[in-house]
């Protein structure tokens, strides 16, 4: 099932955060990412985000190098050819080195015009055998036990 992209677009959002988020890098109050729309020449519209950070501290990658890394390198080469599937797309961005956070964002986006287009779930379309997923929460440094252990009851309810 190829894909053929007539258009990506980007949008840098910046949400605050329902708690603050503290680690040893410091305290972080703003959700800073990327999304990405991707449509292709069937009509058919892919989205997906870049979770590129603020700043370097998990990552090199930010959301500053992601945005130029997709705009100025990737966008180009997913405009200029029809992918055949995925894999084609990975072997396109390959000479790209590191970013990967930047090119799985667009990956993804990717992905979902496959599922949209099957009619499928991604999940059914990767082989996925569940139908829901097990998942967990960062609660950050918190300022005494106290505080630590009422976050982790809300998490748990």
């Amino acid at each position: 099932m190829a894909i053929e992209v007539c258009r990506v677009k980007l949008y840098w959002l910046k949400m605050p955060l329902k708690r603050f988020f503290e680690t040893s890098f410091g305290k972080t109050l703003w959700k800073h990412c990327i999304v990405v729309e991707i449509n292709d020449v069937d009509g058919y519209t892919g989205w997906s985000e870049i979770v590129a950070g603020e700043g370097p501290w998990y990552s090199y990658e930010t959301v500053e190098t992601a945005w130029h890394i997709v705009s100025k390198y990737i966008i180009p080469l997913l405009l200029k050819r029809k992918l055949e599937n995925i894999d084609e797309y990975i072997e396109m961005v390959k000479p790209i080195r590191g970013h990967n956070m930047a090119k799985a964002g667009i990956e993804m986006a990717l992905w979902d015009i496959v599922a949209k287009r099957s009619r499928k779930s991604l999940s059914q379309i990767i082989g996925g055998k569940r139908d829901r997923i097990v998942s967990g929460v960062s609660i950050g440094i918190q300022r005494d036990i106290k505080t630590l252990l009422k976050i982790i009851e809300e998490y748990l309810i």
